[in-house]
């Protein structure tokens, strides 16, 4: 194990990049966040919603773009942004695929 580099990788849905969470990741040479989302701003949103009845997906885009602006670049740290459509979910996009 000496000499080696290791890769760190975190899934996350992106209200956990905290101040110090992205200043331990951006402390690391390599490592790959993966963020979920449920599709575009108003989808997820209508899905994801913070305890103060706020939807979320403003607060997780930013957060990516603080790592991505914290040296993340020279260190080969990644953000993947995972996209989820829950069409079964939301049963005006489930009426309007069945017509």
């Amino acid at each position: 194990m000496l000499g080696n580099r290791v890769c760190f990788s975190l899934s996350t849905n992106g209200l956990a990049l905290t101040e110090p969470t992205i200043d331990w990741i951006c402390g690391h040479e390599k490592f790959l966040v993966n963020i979920t989302v449920d599709g575009d701003e108003d989808m997820h949103d209508a899905h994801r919603v913070m305890v103060n009845g706020k939807g979320s997906y403003k607060t997780i885009i930013n957060n990516s773009l603080i790592i991505k602006n914290n040296n993340a670049k020279e260190k080969e740290i990644y953000i993947k942004i995972c996209y989820f459509f829950k069409i079964l979910n939301d049963k005006n996009l489930l009426n309007d695929a069945q017509k």
